[in-house]
């Protein structure tokens, strides 16, 4: 079996307590993202009136099939720092993890057990000097004592600010101008912003396509989806996680029918922990949408550009289904596709990532197999494979 080196698009850090001390000024020190105790044990990150908690299912890397996980009977149950691998928050160690794992690349966002995704916590607050000031905190943070500790590693990829476009737009181009390859963007609307379509996100998306910055949204569960509202619905994790890449859909609509790529057609946007076996059918019900009256289609941004093509052009999906490219690879492109390890989430497979994916690109034509196992990764981020790999 032919065994490739691995560039993991989607991955998470998960902070130190200590992040902000020293980040932000003593006007703001107090009101700061700060990590607290629940009195029924766990730990919860609190800024202003939002709380993000250490779900296990989160930053408990290498426990899916341990003992002690299956004895864990609510997956809803909150662990503390001191329970998590230490790669989880400190660069040196997630370097070890890497190795261990066989992944010798990995593009890391913040998570829902933290900052969110798309770094959203900071768009909670009141005052938005704040929240701006706490979000560029955490993009000095990752680049200072994360990314810096082994550039060659770790793909930049920045949080952004949701509040206002323009400013957006500003942090993207600081951080391109110090190396960040990428920006993390969850869909504006579900924090109750204009959408996509509209031209009020211009500045931050011709920020992006000026520099190269990649839009990295990271699939995430929506308050809406399965419905949240009744504290008696204690969904089971496999159902929710069933129904995942609904929210992929979401996003991936907003951006083709809202004309992001129309605009801005050098732009390019990942979509990671994407799945894709949905992606046929979301194709094939555009273009019947298209085809079927004047009224369904009204709206499509440019007439003369297919979804496919725009798709192709523009998009690209990280996924853990590796046997889904083999199947659309000659409708879709064999380019659009890459891997990644999920570290530290309950999905990922460490400690053995590397043997696992290698196991399921055995399976498939050595092209596609080693495109996405680090090509296509590489080339999206613009990001070379450490020397010797």
């Amino acid at each position: 079996m032919t065994t490739y080196p691995l560039f993991s698009a989607n991955a998470h850090v998960i902070e130190p307590a200590d992040m902000f001390e020293g980040r932000v000024s003593a006007k703001w020190a107090e009101r700061a993202p700060r990590l607290m105790p629940l009195e029924v044990g766990g730990q919860f990150w609190m800024f202003e009136e939002k709380m993000s908690f250490l779900h296990r299912t989160c930053v408990m890397a290498g426990s899916r099939d341990s003992a002690w996980w299956q004895a864990v009977d609510n997956f809803n149950t909150i662990a503390t720092l001191d329970q998590l691998r230490p790669g989880c928050y400190d660069a040196g160690e997630r370097i070890r993890d890497m190795d261990e794992d066989g992944i010798a690349v990995t593009a890391c966002t913040s998570s829902p057990a933290s900052m969110g995704f798309g770094g959203d916590m900071f768009s909670y607050a009141k005052d938005a000097e704040l929240g701006l000031t706490c979000m560029r905190a955490w993009n000095d943070w990752y680049h200072e004592e994360w990314v810096s500790a082994a550039p060659d590693r770790f793909v930049p990829v920045g949080c952004t600010w949701y509040r206002n476009p323009k400013l957006a737009g500003e942090e993207v181009r600081r951080n391109a101008a110090r190396g960040f390859k990428a920006v993390a963007l969850r869909n504006p609307t579900d924090l109750g912003e204009p959408w996509l379509g509209l031209p009020h996100w211009d500045p931050f998306l011709a920020a992006c396509e000026a520099t190269g910055t990649v839009i990295v949204h990271h699939t995430e569960g929506l308050d809406w989806f399965p419905r949240r509202d009744n504290p008696d619905n204690h969904y089971p994790y496999g159902m929710t996680l069933t129904l995942y890449q609904a929210c992929a859909m979401d996003f991936l609509a907003h951006c083709m029918w809202g004309g992001v790529t129309v605009r801005f057609p050098k732009l390019k946007i990942l979509i990671a922990e994407a799945g894709g076996s949905w992606l046929p059918h979301f194709i094939r019900r555009i273009d019947w949408t298209r085809q079927h009256s004047g009224f369904t289609q009204e709206g499509w941004p440019d007439p003369a550009l297919a979804p496919l093509d725009m798709l192709r052009r523009n998009f690209a999906f990280s996924t853990q289904e590796f046997d889904v490219p083999a199947d659309l690879a000659e409708e879709f492109g064999s380019d659009i596709w890459m891997v990644e390890e999920d570290y530290p989430h309950i999905e990922s497979y460490f400690p053995d990532t590397g043997k696992h994916i290698n196991a399921k690109l055995a399976a498939l034509p050595p092209a596609l197999a080693e495109s996405m196992a680090w090509k296509n990764a590489s080339r999206l981020f613009d990001f070379a494979m450490p020397a010797g790999t």
